[in-house]
């Protein structure tokens, strides 16, 4: 909001149209914006009364960016990619908000191209992902093995949101020279070109 210049000195009340319309959100991201600010109304920051907004805390109340960066990375060292991430996506909000740039290229842009990749090395593994990796290589590997016990047919898999092909990498060695065809999909061109 400061970045737009937004007035929100303590008391200040605006609507939640014209705080859309100043911070120049794109229809397609009203609900994000929406979700942003019921955040910022249970931290108590402002609060929200129909369409209507009131600044509550007064400039500088609310610790800078990088001042809850570091305090994240002192109390949860072990989380330091997800933290960083999480970081480099509030600083391009706005921009991809806007419009200015493609909200894509905030996870995958041409300057950082590994910057998800290297979130994920620096950061202790917090998530089901091995389990669902597990999960599927072992529904893929029983359907195979079904389908050898009916010669001539072939097993279609449609992934769909590949993205940067995590699971395509987990799978492709399990189909070499097994009767499938398997189909790379994503709504990003380059990541299709870079799975091909």
């Amino acid at each position: 909001l400061l970045e737009s210049n937004v007035n929100t000195a303590c008391g200040v009340q605006t609507t939640q149209e014209s705080l859309s319309h100043q911070v120049q959100v794109l229809p397609k991201f009203k609900k994000l914006f929406d979700t942003f600010l019921r955040i910022l109304a249970e931290d108590q920051i402002i609060s929200i009364e129909d369409e209507r907004i009131t600044f509550l805390q007064p400039p500088g109340a609310v610790s800078s960016p990088e001042i809850l960066e570091q305090q994240l990375l002192e109390q949860y060292p072990q989380f330091r990619g997800l933290t960083r991430l999480l970081v480099h996506c509030g600083r391009h909000y706005r921009a991809a908000m806007s419009g200015a740039m493609e909200a894509i290229h905030v996870l995958y842009s041409e300057r950082d191209p590994d910057l998800l990749k290297n979130s994920r090395a620096d950061t202790v593994e917090h998530s089901q992902y091995r389990i669902f990796e597990a999960l599927l290589h072992e529904t893929i590997l029983r359907s195979i093995q079904l389908l050898e016990i009916s010669p001539g047919k072939t097993l279609r898999i449609l992934e769909v949101g590949g993205g940067s092909g995590i699971f395509t990498r987990v799978l492709l060695p399990s189909l070499k020279g097994k009767a499938v065809e398997y189909t790379f999909t994503d709504i990003g061109r380059s990541f299709v070109l870079q799975r091909q």
